[in-house]
């Protein structure tokens, strides 16, 4: 039939615009979609996590509220892409096919940094095994109070970091209070200039920066350095950017209880704007749900995730 979606003409456009931001050469993910003889080849494995939703990997139940980094798949592309994978996988005409795609590796995401800082030296990473996470001081010391305008983390070999996470140090040392941003496969860089709303971070006077790297094996020995750019205010500061860490302790799982319930919270003492939400559990992790509670007001669900896997460590963006 006439009608059946052929490669370059339909299919090739949704993986361009879905899928290749990571599935492409030197990047976490396990193989490239940018070719017709990628996606045959994953053919049925793209077939099979597109109808279970597993991928783009997202987990917000799209019932309560709008994010601006939520890459699901809309019906019309997931059915456009099952129905190419079951009937027949077609080709079609090359001169359909989308412009190559582009990326520009060698650019900061936020844009040429003020600052970059490096580190020191270059870790080494085995072919296989679990590789414990790594500790670092960067070589800069902040000598006055600095406000951060946009932060970006950037390891030059991103196919071996599960996560990196930053926090700023302190004669006191570094802890969840300090904690700045981090870097996952497919996030992205924490920039507030997108919100225009006078939003920074501080980091005080003459403290350093560290990072704790969680690496992963890809089958060979790999090499790998993290930089990290900072962008400094070109406006006015007129809000500051906190962390509030919602962490329940002493959590003691009865035997045979398949849904057991835990709750943190925090009560605000000011009006206070929204910005994003990120879920962290382990295995024994199955669900997560983020309330708010205003004094005489209906609770509002902020974020619910139904089916949270640990293998993706995605910030939701309000």
């Amino acid at each position: 039939s006439s009608d059946l979606p052929m490669f370059h003409k339909e299919v090739a456009p949704i993986l361009n615009r879905r899928c290749v931001h990571c599935h492409r050469p030197g990047t976490a993910a396990q193989f490239a979609l940018l070719e017709y003889k990628d996606a045959v080849a994953n053919a049925e494995m793209i077939a099979e996590v597109v109808t279970d939703q597993r991928m783009p990997p997202w987990y917000a139940n799209p019932k309560h509220g709008k994010f601006q980094n939520d890459p699901s798949l809309t019906r019309e592309e997931r059915d456009t892409l099952i129905r190419w994978v079951r009937t027949g996988r077609a080709a079609g005409d090359p001169s359909d096919a989308p412009p190559a795609p582009k990326f520009d590796d060698s650019k900061w995401r936020i844009g040429e940094p003020d600052l970059v800082v490096t580190m020191l030296q270059e870790h080494k990473i085995p072919a296989t095994g679990y590789v414990p996470y790594k500790y670092l001081l960067l070589p800069h010391i902040f000598l006055d109070d600095t406000w951060l305008d946009a932060i970006e983390i950037r390891p030059d070999n991103p196919a071996v970091v599960h996560h990196c996470n930053m926090a700023y140090v302190t004669t006191k040392g570094a802890g969840h209070e300090t904690f700045i941003t981090g870097h996952v496969p497919g996030g992205q860089p924490m920039d507030f200039s997108r919100f225009d709303n006078g939003l920074a971070f501080h980091v005080p006077k003459f403290s350093g920066l560290g990072l704790e790297i969680h690496y992963t094996t890809t089958g060979k020995e790999e090499r790998c350095r993290i930089s990290v750019g900072f962008r400094f205010p070109r406006r006015l500061v007129q809000k500051r950017l906190h962390f509030i860490l919602l962490d329940p302790r002493d959590i003691k799982i009865p035997p045979e209880n398949g849904a057991f319930t835990i709750r943190s919270s925090k009560v605000l003492d000011r009006d206070a704007m929204l910005l994003g939400l990120f879920s962290h559990m382990h295995q024994r992790g199955k669900d997560m749900t983020f309330f708010a509670d205003a004094p005489g007001q209906r609770r509002e669900t902020l974020l619910q995730i139904p089916n949270y896997n640990f293998g993706w460590q995605l910030e939701i963006g309000r």
